[in-house]
């Protein structure tokens, strides 16, 4: 939700694409999401496809982050979409002290070509086990994306990410936001 706030682009994204937020300080906001995403699934009015970016947020582009699971809770086929971003700087990606929207966005628009990659994989139609338990499923469609991207999965989350910079903002010492550092997997 906090893309929500960005002037333009924020109402763009709400009113033109649809967008379904997600506020990380709601504990009620997923459950809302699941059932928003339920709802437009059922519905018989003119939705575009739903795009969902199952980690939550981005990353550095080396790793693949545990997925939500709530993006698979409606127990329906998804098309998993792999991106690479071949860009010489990394401006597109806005992980933990990184360069910020703003500062990202006019670096790219400086860039004299930015190129983007997709990668359609194959529709993953969830199995019954994976229709029963959406971490499954979720972890299922992570582990194909991780081997076409050639990358590694890594059991962390954004919620790590958060405990760590909690952690600095306390002066505690850097370690103490580690959780199962060794936790991280080649494809």
């Amino acid at each position: 939700a906090e893309f929500k706030q960005v002037p333009v682009l924020g109402r763009f994204y709400e009113h033109v694409m649809k967008c379904i937020f997600v506020s990380r300080n709601d504990p009620d906001s997923r459950q809302r999401c699941i059932e928003e995403i339920c709802r437009r699934l059922n519905s018989t009015d003119d939705w575009p496809p739903i795009l969902i970016f199952p980690e939550g947020t981005s990353t550095n582009r080396k790793v693949i982050i545990r997925f939500k699971s709530g993006a698979f809770s409606p127990k329906v086929p998804v098309q998993p979409v792999v991106i690479r971003h071949h860009n010489r700087l990394n401006t597109l990606i806005f992980t933990e002290n990184g360069i910020g929207i703003v500062m990202g966005f006019f670096l790219t628009l400086c860039q004299f070509n930015n190129s983007v990659e997709l990668e359609y994989l194959p529709l993953f139609t969830p199995s019954e086990e994976e229709k029963d338990n959406p971490v499954v499923y979720a972890e299922n469609v992570r582990d194909l994306m991780s081997v076409s991207a050639g990358i590694c999965k890594s059991q962390h989350s954004f919620e790590d990410v958060a405990l760590i910079r909690k952690s600095k903002e306390l002066g505690l010492p850097h370690e103490t936001g580690l959780v199962e550092f060794g936790q991280t997997a080649r494809p």
